[in-house]
């Protein structure tokens, strides 16, 4: 019996779900491969409880899943930006997976104007990180890069000077994301030059934006779907310095639940960031996130 209920998981995973929870839920699909099997009734009623235990202890952590790919910019030198590069996932913690953390992994990273980049030292990887430990974690590894920046030739730090939170739409405050040619880009301020998001691009295959890839490839029709049509801006953020000011926007996907009292989208509400922005350290916060969210960094570097 029991090499047939393997044979049941095996064949349910195999199939795409597009649930809540990314993975398998108790439905008539169990019962139809239960019953492509030949057991008496009482192994049946055994099997569907296995398997409904199974699936929902599966659900319970895969439903605290989600990727973010972020950016914090340091300062600058004649050539680039450096920042460090966070790729972080989060994951389900202890008893059936209840208590979200996060694994975060932390590269100090030299960016350059046409997107692509270069290691210049590789920091920490953090795993298990509870989430009202994240801006602590933030701060240490923020440290570290600063130290190592000030032996670079020519390096400036950046100051933060605006943060603004969107709640997650396609227009905000000075970037508007449009399709075009089959491209997702987007537009800044009141210029009508129009970017591309490189990250999106089947050429680019480094880690950032890598796992809402996948998740598009999983879900969406490329053939049909524009990458990126899904996504939405999270964060605006801008920093200054003498050399120039950098523009670093947080897009984002996930799924957004209907309130249940009207039946529909709760109404959207951007908000600024209101602490004082004096350093770079003055610039950390939690970027928000969607259930199941996929979410990464894109930067525009303008020079003087």
């Amino acid at each position: 019996m029991f090499p047939q209920i393997t044979y049941l998981i095996i064949k349910a995973f195999k199939t795409k779900d597009k649930t809540n929870c990314h993975f398998i839920t108790i439905d008539n699909r169990l019962h139809k491969a239960i019953n492509e099997i030949n057991l008496t009734s009482m192994y049946k009623r055994l099997t569907l409880c296995i398997l409904a235990y199974f699936c929902i202890s599966i659900q319970l952590f895969g439903c605290l899943m989600a990727n973010q790919d972020r950016i914090i910019p340091i300062g600058t030198n004649e050539s680039c930006m450096i920042g460090i590069e966070i790729i972080s996932q989060r994951k389900g913690s202890g008893e059936f997976g209840k208590i979200p953390v996060w694994d975060y992994t932390f590269t100090l990273k030299g960016f350059n104007e046409d997107h692509s980049d270069y290691i210049i030292h590789k920091l920490n990887k953090v795993k298990d990180i509870q989430e009202n430990d994240i801006e602590k974690t933030l701060q240490k590894e923020i440290t570290k890069a600063i130290k190592i920046c000030s032996t670079i030739s020519g390096f400036e730090q950046l100051i933060p000077k605006q943060i603004q939170f969107c709640d997650f739409q396609k227009a905000c405050s000075s970037i508007q994301l449009f399709e075009a040619d089959g491209r997702l880009n987007f537009k800044e301020g009141s210029n009508d030059l129009v970017h591309s998001i490189s990250y999106l691009d089947s050429s680019y295959t480094d880690e950032i934006a890598s796992a809402y890839k996948e998740y598009f490839d999983f879900y969406f029709d490329s053939s049909r779907n524009v990458v990126g049509i899904d996504l939405k801006i999270s964060s605006i953020r801008i920093y200054e310095n003498s050399q120039g000011s950098i523009l670093v926007f947080h897009l984002a996907t996930g799924q957004e639940f209907l309130d249940p009292e009207t039946g529909e989208y709760p109404e959207k509400s951007p908000y600024s960031y209101d602490f004082p922005l004096q350093n770079i350290n003055d610039g950390i916060f939690q970027e928000p996130i969607l259930h199941h969210g996929k979410g990464f960094d894109y930067y525009l570097l303008k020079k003087v």
